[in-house]
């Protein structure tokens, strides 16, 4: 029984961010799509799939939750935006 609790302990945050990453996939716009799959798997690799260089560093920043890649933005507000949701 002890086993069986751990396991599904494990197993309960990917189920849950599968379940959330499914809206993702009906976003028409590749970037928007991505940065979507990026945060809702917690996982920076889809980011790197996004063409737009400023939104790329804003969701490497947001889904590493480090502010090293708002630096990188060249778009003063979300730059700023960018350092407001890292810190």
């Amino acid at each position: 029984m002890k086993y069986l609790l751990t396991v599904l302990t494990l197993l309960a945050p990917a189920a849950a961010s599968a379940a959330d990453s499914i809206h993702c996939y009906s976003i028409q716009d590749s970037d928007r799509r991505n940065e979507c799959l990026a945060l809702a798997q917690n996982n920076s690799t889809a980011c790197y799939g996004i063409k737009n260089s400023d939104r790329r560093n804003y969701c490497l920043a947001r889904s590493k939750k480090s502010s090293l890649q708002c630096y990188s933005i060249n778009d003063a507000d979300l730059r700023s935006l960018c350092l407001a949701e890292t810190k």
